[in-house]
This record gives structure tokens, C-alpha cells and sequence, in this order.
């Protein structure tokens, strides 16, 4: 495993190290992982992942797509970089390739989750949210074209969860667009939304909010694979983008130690595991102008993703009190029964 210690602040503060040791790798049971985001450097020497895996091997590779990759794919144990929360083999990582800007359509991310869903793609990240000041305020019809897409691909036989990035401009997570707009209950507990906390277990100060948000993970200087304007191969990045692609990794982790597990289940056990174990996330936003703004950020709290305990739960583990919560009830026993 490459080690820094700041470097790896992040993937240390969620435990994804632990979860490696707990994980009973299996590479048959492995499952694909795919982004929808802007084009990643593929040939990264810390990802090599295939041509073929990549919907668009033309354009110039970007860093944000490369960022999100690294989070979740970086080679282990090769000398150099970091590490990524996965380690399969590379032919499990696939990239939807998009220009990402104001005009970007919610036709092109459809197209990205069908193009990775029928390549077999369980775990789907999408790193991206509204350009709008205040938030999208879709159409019905847009609506209706999330949810119907959704379940068709359900409804011939593929099984998949999308893990959305939550959005940095401090407003309500629902209005950041794209898969927030999805109001199915059915289709909701296979869509993931992820804020973003700080190296102080708050929440990122930029970091969408509210009751849509499902966990939280660190967004704040992430260091991952790049694609710089200088050809620089690692960065740091700070939002919900780079806290996303933490939870896409754990929840690969479980559903690869679990491959019966339904899409729905899979984010049962991220949610659940974080609510029993995870860092208590503040949204110390209420407190600003002597607490004149807490109206603004109605919900006080979030509980991060804990991989080590969701991987346990997976194997139907039990899960004991971590050190960070002492003093705090904890559950003793989980099932996994589907």
C-alpha cells in the first residue's frame, strides 16, 4: 500500500484500510465500476485501465474525471501515487465520457448510465450537479425521463446503484439536478447522494445539505490521479465531487464481497453502516452570525461512510463501537438477510 499520511487522510478517515483486511478478495466476484464524467487520462500509470472501457478515446483527457477515477481505482502496491478504495483488475473500470458544462443535458448523463449499465456496470458515480444558482427546478417531463429510463434498464434485467456527488453551493441537495430529481421511491434506494465533510469532521463548507443527502465523505483536499494543465499526474481537489467516489468505492467493496446482494441492498448497508459507526458530521453552518443562519441549513448533522463496517456488514460481521464513539450507544449484531 502507498503510504502518506496527509495524502491519505481521507481514505484513513473513513476506513478503507481496515476494510482491505476484512475484504475476502475473490477476483471472480469483482464487480465493474463506471463514472459519467469528463474524459479521464486512462493511461494514467496509476490506472491502465483498457481503451475499450472508455466511451471516447479522442478528446483530451481531463482532470476531474481522472481525480474521480483515482479515488476509486488507483493500483495498489505499485511503487508509486496512491490507492485507490477498489484494487480489481482493471478491466472493471469503465468511463462515460462528457464535456462538462452548462450544457450539459440530462439526454447525455441517461446515455452515459445506459452505456455503463449494459457493459455490466453495478456501482455508477456521477460527480456533477446543477450550474444554477438557487438549484434545478426540472420540468415533469425531465422528471419522468429519469425515472422511466431508470426502470426500464431494471425492468430487462440489469441491476445497478448511482452514487451522485450532493453539489457545492451550499443549497438543498434535492435541487442539484440530474439523479435528485428522481421521485420514485422504488428507484430512490439505488441512488446514492453524498456530501462532503472536512479534515475537522464537519461538513464541507461549500457542501449541498439536507434530508436528500444519504452519507457523507471527505471533500476536502483529496489527493488523487490528475490530468493537470501542466501534465501534473496528482492534485488536490476539495467538493463533493471527490467525496462521491468514496462511497462508489465501498459500496464495489460490498457488493463484491456479496454479488446475490441487490442494488437496494447494497445502499441499505452503506447508509446503515454509516449510521452505526460512522464519524458524526456537524453542519457548522448554523452556527455563522451567532446562529441568525441556521434557518438556512435546517438539518445539524450527517454521519460519514465507514467502509470497514460496511464491508462486516456484508459478511454479517459484528460490528463493535469504534473509538470515536465512546460514551455513544452502538449496535452489537447485524444480519445481511436479503
Amino acid at each position: 500500500r502507498d503510504k502518506d499520511t496527509f495524502k491519505y487522510w481521507a481514505i484513513n478517515n473513513i476506513d478503507v484500510p481496515k476494510s482491505w483486511k476484512v475484504y475476502k478478495e475473490n477476483p471472480k466476484h469483482n464487480i465493474r465500476v463506471g463514472i459519467i464524467d469528463s474524459r479521464i487520462y486512462n493511461n494514467h500509470p496509476d490506472l491502465n485501465i483498457p481503451n475499450s472501457n472508455i466511451s471516447d478515446t479522442t478528446s483530451t483527457p481531463d482532470s476531474h474525471g481522472t481525480q474521480v477515477m483515482g479515488i476509486i481505482a488507483s493500483e495498489h502496491d505499485n511503487g508509486i501515487g496512491i490507492s485507490g478504495v477498489t484494487n480489481f483488475d482493471r478491466k472493471n473500470y469503465f468511463a462515460y465520457s462528457l464535456e462538462i458544462n452548462q450544457d450539459t443535458t440530462d439526454v447525455d448523463i441517461l446515455d452515459g448510465l445506459e452505456w455503463n449499465v449494459v457493459r455490466g456496470v453495478k456501482v455508477i458515480n456521477l460527480s456533477m450537479g446543477s450550474e444554477e444558482e438557487h438549484g434545478a427546478n426540472p420540468m415533469q417531463e425531465i422528471v419522468n425521463r429519469y425515472n422511466s429510463r431508470m426502470q426500464e434498464l431494471l425492468d430487462i434485467g440489469y441491476d445497478y446503484i448511482i452514487v451522485q456527488s450532493a453539489g457545492n453551493r451550499s443549497i438543498d441537495a434535492s435541487k442539484n439536478d440530474f439523479f435528485t430529481n428522481v421521485t420514485n421511491s422504488k428507484l430512490v434506494k439505488r441512488i446514492i447522494v453524498v456530501g462532503a465533510s472536512n479534515r475537522k469532521n464537519k461538513l464541507y463548507n461549500y457542501s449541498n445539505h439536507g434530508d436528500r443527502v444519504d452519507v457523507v465523505a471527505p471533500g476536502d483536499l483529496v489527493f488523487s490521479t490528475s490530468k493537470g494543465v501542466n501534465n501534473e499526474l496528482y492534485e488536490y481537489g476539495d467538493g463533493t465531487s471527490f467525496a462521491a467516489p468514496f462511497v462508489t468505492g465501498v459500496a464495489a467493496l460490498v457488493w463484491s464481497e456479496k454479488p446475490s446482494f441487490s442494488g437496494e441492498h447494497v445502499k441499505k448497508i452503506i447508509v446503515d453502516s454509516a449510521n452505526q459507526t460512522g464519524h458524526l458530521i456537524e453542519d457548522a453552518r448554523r452556527k455563522m452570525n451567532n446562529g441568525e443562519d441556521a434557518y438556512k441549513y435546517p438539518r445539524e448533522s450527517y454521519k460519514q461512510v465507514d467502509a470497514e463496517t460496511a464491508v462486516k456488514m456484508a459478511l454479517g460481521e459484528a460490528i463493535k463501537p469504534k473509538d470515536h464513539m465512546m460514551g455513544k450507544l452502538a449496535g452489537l449484531v447485524v444480519t445481511t438477510k436479503e
